[in-house]
């Protein structure tokens, strides 16, 4: 008798990649009105809120549970200090066919447009705790879930500026997803500093993010980044060169170079009791990228795996500072911990 498990590899989506999305193909934002305006020749429309996010954040899933644990080659477990947790690392090239394959239509021409995608991921299994190295799942969930722009410029090092282009906070309000709860989407330029005599780099993204836990069954939160194109959006600065006059940072006001960045981040709780103060968090990121200008494919290929596995660290460094600095921390109830 043969087995009815189904060890096919699963599809992977056409919105968490690296390939760049145009304000055209975004869900309808004031922000974004001058590029989205349609030719009366044009039937095509902007897509629905709705209908995206939760398309973007079942891609974001299924690739974390499914297509990183099924298709990806471990590569090495390195430590991460301060991180208690070291951080195991897996690799993918996935090809510009194979992506193609799970997309059923386009217009004329599209598949120009995409490419191979070299992703890294890494998995690191953390116990709860409120010393040096450790992190309590409600400090994951502050740190990694909520403000996840900001709090990455804070506590990584070569982020100078996050800057937020829009949100669509009100477009929101009222709509009820389907096991998601605290859905959220921004548009932010994230800047990162290149030693000379590379320019420094903005990668333009969509940020998506919410708690599933009720999909889940456990206490569980996943977060995309996708590439966007906001060279024609005018509240947009690096992306239209407006940094070098608008802003005052000397850093700020230079010439930068626009990069792609695609990743995938979901941390959940693991523990039989469900009990989310007691289990251990299971963080695990994937991403890929192309700084694009004059640093070949071939460096960039040999920084990334090492700079995502020093995330963890960095991320662990300022939770413990940022926990000296607030003192005892309060759960929802009102309680200290």
């Amino acid at each position: 008798m043969t087995s009815s498990k189904d060890t096919r590899a699963p599809t992977l989506g056409h919105l968490v990649r690296l390939h760049v999305l145009s304000p055209s193909e975004l869900p309808s934002h004031p922000v974004l009105s001058s590029s989205q305006k349609h030719s009366s020749t044009d039937t095509s429309a902007s897509p629905h809120l709705k209908t995206f996010i939760t398309q973007a954040l079942t891609e974001g899933a299924t690739f974390i549970d499914k297509t990183i644990p099924q298709t990806f080659r471990p590569t090495n477990t390195k430590p991460s200090p301060p991180s208690e947790a070291s951080v195991a690392s897996s690799k993918r090239k996935i090809s510009k066919g194979d992506i193609l394959n799970g997309i059923k239509e386009g217009k004329p021409g599209f598949a120009k447009t995409w490419r191979d995608e070299v992703w890294f991921a890494r998995r690191s299994v953390h116990v709860q705790g409120r010393e040096m190295g450790r992190a309590s799942w409600i400090e994951f969930v502050d740190g990694l879930l909520r403000n996840h722009s900001l709090n990455e410029a804070d506590y990584t090092p070569n982020v100078f500026d996050a800057r937020e282009i829009g949100n669509w906070e009100d477009e929101l309000r009222g709509i009820e997803f389907e096991g998601y709860d605290e859905v959220r989407m921004f548009i932010y330029e994230m800047s990162h500093h290149i030693p000379f005599p590379l320019y420094n780099r903005t990668f333009p993204t969509l940020v998506i993010s919410a708690i599933d836990s009720a999909k889940t069954g456990t206490s569980s939160f996943v977060l995309v980044q996708i590439p966007v194109d906001l060279t024609s959006v005018l509240t947009a600065l690096y992306s239209t060169g407006k940094n070098r006059t608008e802003l005052r940072k000397a850093r700020q006001k230079k010439k930068v170079v626009l990069g792609q960045y695609v990743s995938v981040e979901r941390c959940k709780v693991v523990d039989e009791r469900g009990h989310e103060d007691d289990g251990k968090v299971v963080w695990d990121m994937a991403t890929a990228s192309d700084a694009r200008g004059w640093l070949p494919m071939a460096l960039q290929k040999l920084g990334v795996p090492g700079a995502v596995v020093k995330d963890v660290g960095c991320f662990m460094k300022w939770t413990a500072g940022k926990r000296a600095r607030n003192g005892p921390q309060t759960t929802s109830d009102g309680a200290a911990s």
